[in-house]
């Protein structure tokens, strides 16, 4: 699937299971996350349900295969969804999600910078911050200290630092609590504030 994602013109990210997604999609740059529940749509239909519980914007479109029914595809709308596509031929999977993806970038919003959140990055010390943003890149604390020159250690204790000067009990909350503040990934092109 994610091949066909990509010879479409998309960029692609791949993720093993929900909870891989769900830990860091408060900072994944603007698109859409596509599901394919042709397997478990139990488990599938978790991802559009905690990204609607968590008001994540990033839409969804929930994959299935053709012989689907009307009541799943309420289901995956119900979860929250904003479409669902059945997986046929490759020209019709090829317009479907052409269209969905059109609805998707039409459906974002830009984020916006929480005061509280700035706030309380404010409080971070220079090197703080850095980690912070090598986190929000999703790099591991061995590649943060390789970058910044400091051992994985030395990282891990600056990481509890921040964790504790901005309030946050998980990574998930810290990385929402960047996001908020207006720290985003440098991936996207744009440096991160500092």
């Amino acid at each position: 699937m994610a091949g066909f994602v990509r010879s479409l013109g998309y960029r692609v990210r791949t993720f093993d299971d929900a909870s891989a997604i769900l830990d860091i999609a408060a900072v994944l740059s603007p698109g859409c996350v596509l599901v394919d529940v042709r397997k478990s749509k139990d488990d599938g239909l978790a991802i559009p349900r905690e990204l609607k519980a968590r008001s994540i914007t990033l839409p969804t479109i929930v994959l299935d295969a053709p012989a689907m029914s009307a009541a799943a595809g309420v289901a995956a709308m119900k979860a929250g969804a904003l479409d669902y596509v059945a997986v046929t031929d490759d020209a019709a999977f090829h317009t479907a999600l052409e269209i969905a993806m059109t609805e998707c970038h039409g459906a974002m919003r830009p984020p916006t910078r929480d005061e509280n959140a700035g706030a309380r990055v404010a409080r971070l010390s220079p090197r703080e911050r850095e980690v912070l943003v090598g986190l929000v890149d999703g790099g591991t604390n061995k590649v943060i200290g390789q970058k910044l020159g400091i051992s994985r250690r030395t990282v891990e204790l600056h990481r509890a630092q921040v964790m504790n000067r901005v309030n946050a009990r998980t990574l998930s909350e810290l990385l929402q609590i960047a996001l908020a503040a207006g720290i985003v990934p440098t991936s996207q092109g744009e440096p991160a504030p500092y």
